[in-house]
């Protein structure tokens, strides 16, 4: 028995009806924009004729421009409201499915692609969820069913109120993260938080404080009333039994200045004094990032850090105790991703820690212009024992910690390794890398120097690393006899020359995809590669803070 499907045909009637109407309307408004346009045309060549004729400020001329003058502000309007239909029609469109290829997604496919859009800094331009809830009504619908999406929220001076609430509102019992940024003091685009405006973004995440998981502060040196408050309300109101993330970026206005305390901190107030007994709110940071902040390891609050990364400025170093480091090293066994920038190590010289740390978790770590004192402590407490593991050291003397480094390779499983000394120019010996050459994946070297006269170890006895190992030049200035010699005494069978430049000293100079010509044909087994990027920039271990990351 054939079943009949009984469609609603008066509606259906009624919306061909409505087409019908609109296509004429639409063609009338086509022929009225062309009749428009020719009458501007003539009004404008009639102007242009009259003002060759007759003075320039004629009565006739200037009764002209009044009338164009009324007209233009009725036309704005006009086109306005024009452009609201045509985005009033586009969102009708945009639930097309044959038109609109992703509507034929299953909404958990969709909810998975605004996923990505949910997190945007409130002074990036780009695209945000918002735009993807204003697509369509489907588009719509899924987005404000889907709490999740709505968990990152932006706020900065002239974040509205309005938007605030009803971003938490949205994301209804969901954890949230606040990425909260002052602005900068010469900035004329906006403006510093009045005491108003912080007292209502205060009392909007009162109610929501124990659901802020993760707080990612911006301040600069004059505008830190923002995030001060915010920093408190979270430090006294959050749960201390969720694992929470802390990122703290201050932005100085000169490399000589870092602030001693997390923002609104008094002058030479440490982090400790800050806490006002609220230390315990702390203990179960799981990630801690601090740019241009001093902090008081005392707290305590390392014990249950996964994630711990620390910068300071060129000009103005942090300090921390190495016996400190030491025992925050020693209880963070989860601790994952360590990196350290522009930070000293102090402690007497005649300290000694009673043997290497095993560091059985810690997969990503950056040592980036460290002091060679700072160095020299530090690495004898280093055991990478995790396999996989990515490692950055820059900007170092090589000949002070060469002893520290060789022993730290042996007792690492690095599988990737971005070295990069201080002076390139020195960096004569590889014999500190040879304890890697079980594990060793990828080695990109940086900025150093390869050419004949400056490599006299080149020469030395060969060490051969595994043989399917990459090794990246990053940077730098070689020659053809100087590659010659590495894949020769080190039996290389991949190597990949990044924004690499030939020495201009050496004769005859040669452009570095001749040097690959070259080395193809003295080296048939070898794979050589030319770029002018640099493919290993966005290695996890060379990238400092990954803003949301």
């Amino acid at each position: 028995m054939r079943l009949l499907t009984h469609r609603p045909m008066g509606t259906h009637a009624a919306l061909r009806s409505a087409l019908d109407e609109w296509k004429i309307a639409r063609m009338l408004l086509s022929q009225t924009i062309q009749s428009y346009v020719a009458a501007c045309n003539t009004v404008r060549t009639a102007y242009t004729e009259t003002v060759s004729e007759c003075p320039r400020h004629s009565s006739a001329t200037e009764e002209a421009c009044a009338t164009i003058d009324v007209a233009l502000e009725s036309l704005s309007f006009d086109e306005q409201t024009l452009y609201n239909a045509r985005m009033s029609l586009g969102t009708v469109r945009n639930q097309s499915a044959s038109l609109i290829r992703p509507n034929l997604l299953p909404p958990e496919i969709l909810v998975r692609i605004f996923s990505l859009l949910r997190i945007r800094c409130v002074y990036d331009d780009g695209f945000g969820i918002y735009d993807a809830s204003a697509t369509c009504t489907r588009w719509r619908r899924i987005a404000l069913d889907t709490p999740e999406l709505w968990t990152h929220l932006d706020i900065c001076p002239k974040t509205p109120i309005g938007m605030i609430n009803t971003m938490l509102e949205r994301t209804r019992s969901c954890l949230v993260h606040i990425h909260l940024r002052e602005v900068e003091p010469q900035s004329t685009e906006a403006y510093p938080a009045s005491q108003y405006k912080v007292e209502q973004i205060v009392s909007s995440l009162t109610t929501h404080a124990h659901r802020i998981q993760s707080l990612d502060i911006g301040s600069h040196d004059d505008s830190r009333i923002l995030t001060d408050a915010v920093f408190n309300l979270w430090l006294g109101r959050g749960r201390s039994t969720l694992p929470r993330t802390l990122l703290a970026y201050h932005h100085p206005a000169n490399y000589n200045a870092i602030v001693t305390s997390l923002p609104g901190g008094a002058q030479n107030q440490t982090f400790v004094e800050r806490l006002d007994g609220k230390g315990d709110s702390l203990i179960f940071l799981h990630r801690l990032h601090l740019k241009a902040i001093m902090f008081d390891w005392s707290t305590g609050v390392y014990n249950h850090l996964v994630d711990l990364r620390i910068e300071f400025t060129p000009h103005k170093r942090g300090i921390i105790s190495i016996s400190q480091f030491a025992q925050i090293l020693s209880a963070g066994t989860k601790i994952s991703t360590l990196k350290l920038r522009y930070v000293v190590l102090a402690g007497p010289k005649d300290w000694t820690h009673g043997g290497p740390i095993i560091l059985d978790s810690l997969r990503v770590l950056t040592l980036s212009h460290l002091s060679n004192q700072s160095m020299n402590a530090l690495l004898p407490l280093l055991s990478l024992s995790a396999s996989g593991a990515e490692c950055a050291i820059a900007g170092f003397k090589f000949e002070s910690i060469y002893n520290e480094l060789a022993g730290f390779f042996i007792r690492s499983k690095i599988t990737t390794l971005y070295f990069c000394p201080d002076e390139p120019e020195t960096f004569l010996s590889w014999a500190p890398l040879l304890g890697l050459y079980p594990y060793m994946k990828t080695l990109v070297l940086g900025y150093a120097h390869f050419s004949s006269d400056v490599h006299p170890a080149l020469q030395l006895q060969k060490s051969y690393f595994n043989r399917s190992a990459v090794v990246i030049l990053s940077s730098c200035v070689v020659t053809l006899s100087a590659l010659k010699g590495l894949i020769d005494n080190h039996g290389i069978l991949d190597l990949r020359l990044d924004k690499c430049t030939p020495n201009p000293l050496s004769t005859p100079v040669m452009n570095i995809r001749s040097m690959r010509e070259r080395l193809i044909e003295t080296h048939p087994e070898l794979r050589c590669s030319v770029s002018d990027e640099d493919s290993t920039s966005q290695l996890a271990c060379r990238t400092m803070f990954g803003r949301y990351s």
